[in-house]
């Protein structure tokens, strides 16, 4: 198994040489060296590695989000609360429809429930490392971007239990006790975020070296566990702990601490994500996959325009809002699972898996690229008023936009 891993691991660092020499993001050279060297490509890792490399790819969403967490107090989002709430409903208003028409015409009302849902969630994972990666965590559109992901992670949590019913997973019954918990979970998360930095302040000053490490550790996959515990998703428990700590004074500490494991093994997440892509899924999917992966990327793009006003972003920040939100990841693959129970969906079953990761594919290799050429677009492509960019000021913006 270490044989199997050393290789990986080699060709995950060469990606990562490669990708300033071809300017490029590392996480499309990741996905494709998942695929080609993943269970349908070599079959490198094998069984055992694999299973390894799945779970500490987990570990590295949670290292991303928590390193996000970091960087926004609850204050900041709180300040801008309407305006992200506006957005978020935004998003699920356009995105979702798209998904369930999609699946509807090509299998049927039950399999658009599914594709509904992979079209909705966008990868928070694929997101946060951008950013990191792109130094974009400063920008005004970064906090627009954080405060949607929450809003869809915890809208998330509703649809997987409504996908679960329509698969014939859970009832009614079931169904009400799991979205009580999820509720009762999402209010402790968010005590946490906005609490949390009083309870840890005094803690962090006691702990250092070895035992430091250990309990950060420790404490974040407590966080995710508990989220995935209550019917949410385990990364917005990192995020919430992240939140918690943005705070304290030695968060400095924590950076330093998390940075170079979250770096290796986000890019172990990639490549396991990559692995999923099957090569019969291209061949029979093709233009599903094709129609799906254009109409994602057109709503997300929707999305940032039609949110930029609430938000106080110009027409040009809005269009990176919306193009940063495009890369779909680990949360479709989670639903095509689920739907490959689902009897009474037809031939939807024995396709979900392939057309979620294609749409991951197509949406990170389109999305990212995207993404980066709105950055750099001109003031002359996209013309619209200056907006204050959640408490900057618009002409400054728009001079340094220009």
């Amino acid at each position: 198994m270490i044989t199997r891993l050393a290789l990986v691991f080699v060709a995950l660092a060469v990606c990562a040489l490669a990708s300033p020499k071809l300017r490029v993001s590392p996480i499309p050279l990741y996905l494709a060296a998942g695929a080609v060297l993943g269970p349908d490509g070599l079959a490198l890792p094998g069984e055992e590695a694999r299973g390894f490399l799945e779970t500490a790819g987990e570990l590295g969403v949670l290292l991303l989000l928590f390193g996000l967490g970091l960087e926004f107090s609850p204050a900041r989002l709180l300040s801008s609360g309407k305006g992200l709430l506006t957005a978020g409903l935004v998003d699920l208003l356009v995105t979702w429809p798209l998904g369930f028409v999609l699946g509807a015409i090509v299998w049927g009302p039950g399999a658009g429930v599914f594709t509904g849902t992979m079209f909705y969630v966008s990868s928070s994972a694929v997101i946060v490392a951008f950013l990191i990666s792109s130094n974009r965590l400063a920008e005004p559109e970064t906090e627009a971007v954080l405060g949607i992901l929450v809003f869809e992670d915890v809208v998330a949590g509703g649809l997987l239990v409504m996908a679960a019913l329509v698969a014939g997973r859970s009832g009614g019954g079931v169904l009400v006790a799991e979205v009580a918990l999820a509720l009762v979970v999402g209010l402790v998360l968010g005590g946490l975020a906005l609490r949390g930095s009083s309870l840890f302040e005094g803690l962090g000053r006691t702990l250092a070296g070895e035992s430091f490490h250990l309990a950060l550790l420790g404490a974040l996959v407590t966080a995710g566990a508990a989220a995935a515990a209550g019917g949410l998703s385990a990364p917005l428990g990192a995020l919430a702990l992240g939140m918690a700590l943005s705070e304290v004074h030695w968060k400095d500490r924590v950076e330093k601490a998390v940075r170079p494991l979250r770096d290796v093994l986000a890019a172990v997440f990639f490549f396991v994500v990559g692995g999923a892509i099957t090569v019969h899924a291209v061949t029979d999917l093709w233009w599903i996959a094709a129609v799906a992966v254009l109409l994602a990327t057109g709503g997300k793009v929707v999305v940032g325009l039609a949110t930029g006003r609430p938000l106080r972003l110009n027409r040009r920040r809005s269009l990176v809002l919306g193009t940063t939100l495009v890369p779909r990841g680990e949360f479709g693959l989670v639903v095509a699972t689920i739907a490959a129970d689902g009897a009474a969906l037809g031939g939807f079953p024995s396709q979900a898996e392939g057309l979620a990761g294609l749409l991951v594919l197509g949406t990170v290799l389109g999305g990212i690229p995207c993404a980066q050429w709105a950055r750099r677009a001109k003031r002359e492509v996209v013309r619209g008023a200056a907006g204050g960019g959640l408490g900057r000021s618009g002409p400054r913006e728009e001079e340094r936009d220009a």
